[in-house]
């Protein structure tokens, strides 16, 4: 499954985990049934509260302010290779969780 595939809008962010591994968000959709999102290759994390809240949707971008600064600490990376996974809230239209990777992830249902 691709990200695009996964329907975010009304969704929720209901927790998340890092290590040196990557990433783990669960997620659950408007339909309820949740999701298991694991992003490797994660250079940075910035979360504004985010779990329990409403989703608007999701952007991806190369070209993104906390992925610059982010690559400034990591000289030996090439920008290219990393998105910049935006996680809007519904409320504020604004973003609550920046997820610097590669587009290196995988989402399987959760039971």
């Amino acid at each position: 499954m691709q990200m695009n595939e996964l329907q975010i809008s009304d969704g929720k962010i209901l927790s998340f985990t890092s290590d040196l591994q990557g990433l783990k968000l669960v997620f659950q959709d408007w339909k309820e049934k949740k999701w298991a999102l694991f992003f490797h290759e994660v250079l940075a994390v910035q979360s504004i509260s985010i779990e329990g809240e409403e989703l608007s949707h999701l952007a991806i971008s190369k070209d993104d302010e906390f992925k610059r600064i982010t690559l400034e600490y990591f000289l030996d990376e090439e920008a290219n290779d990393f998105n910049c996974y935006n996680f809007f809230g519904v409320w504020r239209d604004s973003v609550l969780l920046k997820i610097v990777a590669k587009d290196n992830y995988k989402i399987e249902p959760i039971d």
